[in-house]
């Protein structure tokens, strides 16, 4: 067989052919990764797991009877503030 290429096929070099299979690794990476969520979308997802979590502390708080403690009024102003951010954010 004769390793020069025919007229009609390109010659591709050693270079090239290593950047294909680069590119080609890394679309599979991206595949692989699934969709991901912008930055924004993250935190609005962390600021809504903060909001459930206090929520839930208020209500143990609640049920032990802590309802007029201080710590008690300052998690419920943040769950307010941090509601407040995710609904203008929406």
């Amino acid at each position: 067989m004769n390793d020069k290429p025919s007229n009609n096929q390109p010659i591709v070099s050693h270079n090239q052919r290593i950047l294909a299979e680069i590119n080609a690794l890394v679309a599979l990476q991206k595949m692989r990764r699934g969709p991901q969520q912008s930055p924004a979308h993250q935190l609005m997802q962390a600021v809504e797991e903060a909001i459930c979590d206090a929520r839930q502390r208020c209500d143990e708080m609640a049920a032990s009877g802590q309802a007029g403690s201080s710590e008690f009024q300052d998690l419920c102003g943040k769950i307010a503030r941090w509601s407040e951010v995710r609904r203008l954010n929406r």
